[in-house]
């Protein structure tokens, strides 16, 4: 498959190492275009380039926009050890998933069968780290998908009561929960049981 390199990093040399364990899928409604993502990570945000090692805009097009060999910048707890991807959602929807599942394919020619997890559970799972970390192990949620919108509704409610019993002390725990957000949501749940299921026939 045609994957145009449109890596704009600054100062790649102070970035860290990645060594990738997870494929992580996020999607966007807001920013269509690779230029959007651009100006919103990199302008606005200040980033020194776009987050995602991989933006797949229009009718299928893939951008690589990150060295997969150094960190990422969209999914916190695993920016050093994932490969982002991002899709925007659109009436390409279904093409683009297409490119993704292709892309998963290329990817895993290098790194081996690296299992696919949407940004949503990544947020979960980290979240159960600093549960742990914080000694609020009762806290522990189930690391499954969570992009069935039932599912993610109920998830955010339990969020948002842990987050208003929390103290002062623990503000970037509460900024955490109250920041947990459906992506790439509920369109991708047959698309990343069908992805995984497919990498775990070919391990």
């Amino acid at each position: 498959m045609e994957i145009e390199r449109k890596v704009e990093v600054s100062k790649v040399g102070l970035l860290r190492e990645n060594n990738p364990e997870w494929i992580i899928l996020h999607s966007t409604i807001k920013h269509q275009t690779l230029d959007s993502i651009y100006r919103l990570h990199v302008n606005k945000l200040k980033w020194n380039g776009i987050g995602y090692h991989f933006f797949i805009s229009g009718p299928g097009k893939v951008y690589q926009t990150r060295p997969l060999d150094k960190e990422g910048a969209h999914a916190l707890g695993f920016n050093f050890n994932s490969i982002g991807i991002c899709i925007p959602e659109n009436e390409d929807l279904n093409l683009n998933l297409k490119k993704t599942k292709k892309l998963v394919e290329k990817v895993n020619e290098e790194f081996g069968n690296l299992p696919v997890m949407s940004h949503t559970l990544a947020q979960v799972k980290y979240l159960n780290k600093l549960f742990k970390f914080k000694e609020l192990n009762y806290h522990f949620f189930e690391e499954t998908e969570y992009v069935n919108r039932e599912k993610y509704l109920q998830t955010k409610n339990e969020y948002r009561k842990i987050a208003d019993k929390l103290t002062p002390k623990d503000k970037y725990l509460k900024i955490m929960l109250n920041a947990f957000k459906n992506c790439p949501g509920e369109k991708f749940e047959y698309f990343l049981k069908e992805i995984n299921e497919k990498e775990l026939e070919t391990a």
